[in-house]
């Protein structure tokens, strides 16, 4: 996983070099969550995420398709019985950084109108629940 991360973080391009230093860097923090996030309809991996123990957290998703120039990724965090998004992730996502407050216990990402919603009607291109 973190082999999978590193190497799609390292071929990312227009990103800041300490961006990618920083996820890196997390990966390796103890506790921290460094998992997949996968189609549910066709399986396969659609993204990579590290979260630290902190709430910091990193999201590489190059793997996604190209979206039209009106839409956009959203990226939604699990904690409790609430779902709340933490990002938008683009039409070309690749690495994007976001904060989880609280006991996260999934992430999911969907497909958005550009500039993302409050509450999502779509169902997700890419989810990650934790099991433990």
């Amino acid at each position: 996983m973190v082999v999978s991360l590193t190497a799609g973080l390292l071929s990312t391009r227009g990103e800041p070099a300490g961006l990618e230093a920083l996820a890196l860097a997390s990966a390796d923090l103890p506790g921290s969550i460094n998992a997949e996030l996968v189609n549910p309809t066709a399986g396969g991996a659609v993204a990579d995420v590290i979260v630290t123990t902190e709430g910091e957290g990193f999201i590489e998703g190059s793997a996604l398709p190209t979206l039209a120039e009106n839409r956009t990724y959203q990226l939604w965090a699990i904690v409790g019985e609430r779902v709340i998004s933490v990002g938008i992730m683009g039409n070309r996502p690749e690495i994007s950084a976001f904060r989880v407050e609280g006991q996260l216990a999934g992430l999911a990402i969907s497909e958005e109108i550009l500039g993302g919603v409050v509450v999502s009607e779509q169902d997700p291109v890419g989810v990650w629940l934790d099991e433990a």
